[in-house]
């Protein structure tokens, strides 16, 4: 469905009007991966990977340095460069490709209601057939994400953190969209209210065979829901596995780091363990070697100056490492 290549972007490290130009915060470096139709893909890394910045590509949020975002349009089955999308064709293209946001209560509207939250992008789609329609597709999918009719007239305020995330999606799925960014949508919340999330999700998916790209810091979550999954480190993807697979098959330093997390060991402990103790931070130089140096137990000479590619080494299993190439 859709298809990244080789994504980059960068943004000035100092913000404001008189800001020097200059110095760079290098996000997304080299970013690659495909997404199939009726598939559930997984970004997965610690806070500041660049994880949230390559969704945010997808929709042109942010515009791309270098690098393509293909989308295969279901209706004509041709591909769409999206870098090159502007007006109308880029709405169209945003309809078909929603994205749910990790805070709900900064993403929703405290003026408005249930109603006007769900239907204020609606009401300026093609797809629009006036209010009395959009009302009726409002009421089936909120009982569809698990609310009540009743709650079109209310407020986000009247609602907790599961249920404004409900709205989220909601939001979302009244466009009938062919693809889902869930950026962090349950790391916000409490972990039973997390269950019920990822369930709405999975019968979401199943029921209007969406694909999804599943953003996460927290690989056991991933696994449980995701049908691949990628793993980034400061802008690059470093391995990409199926996700029933990827916690005994897990090849890259940085992904066993983040099992090990998961399975009690404290993350920064963990790294202390190993032979250069750092932490991940901002990248603000481009480097020609393996980020991950500074924390890696293996690390080598080599590792400082190439970055390893990308390889294949087992099937849909691709790993970057000089350890592993």
């Amino acid at each position: 469905m859709i298809t990244v290549t080789n994504l980059k972007k960068r943004f000035n490290l100092e913000a404001g009007f008189f800001a020097k130009y200059g110095r760079f915060v290098y996000a997304v470096n080299d970013v690659s991966f495909t997404i199939n139709d009726g598939e559930t893909y997984g970004l997965v890394g610690e806070s500041g990977c660049g994880k949230s910045t390559t969704a945010r590509l997808l929709v042109k949020m942010y515009a791309a340095d270098s690098g393509s975002v293909v989308y295969k349009d279901s209706g004509t089955n041709e591909p769409i460069d999206v870098m090159r999308l502007k007006g109308s064709d880029l709405k169209t293209y945003r309809e078909k490709v929603k994205y749910v946001f990790q805070d709900p209560v900064r993403s929703l509207n405290p003026r408005m209601t249930i109603f006007n939250v769900l239907t204020s992008g609606y009401r300026h789609s093609k797809r629009w057939q006036g209010k009395n329609k959009a009302k009726e597709e409002a009421k089936a999918i909120l009982e569809e994400v698990g609310l009540s009719i009743s709650d079109l007239e209310r407020r986000p305020a009247d609602f907790s953190g599961g249920q404004r995330q409900r709205i989220s999606i909601a939001r979302a799925l009244l466009m009938q969209p062919e693809l889902l960014i869930c950026d962090e949508v349950v790391s916000a919340l409490d972990v039973s209210v997390q269950g019920q999330i990822l369930n709405l999700l999975q019968d979401i998916r199943k029921k209007r065979n969406l694909s999804m790209l599943f953003i996460a810091h927290d690989l056991k979550v991933s696994c449980y829901f995701c049908d691949r999954i990628g793993v980034m480190y400061r802008g690059v993807m470093m391995e990409e596995a199926n996700a029933k697979d990827l916690y005994k098959t897990a090849l890259h330093p940085y992904t066993k780091l983040l099992f090990a997390s998961v399975a009690g060991q404290n993350l920064a402990s963990a790294a202390d363990q190993t032979t250069h103790k750092g932490e991940v931070k901002a990248q603000t130089q481009q480097t020609s070697g393996c980020p991950f140096t500074e924390r890696c137990p293996h690390c080598m000479d080599k590792c400082h100056g190439e970055l390893p590619p990308m390889e294949q080494v087992a099937e849909n299993h691709k790993v970057r490492c000089w350890l592993k190439n």
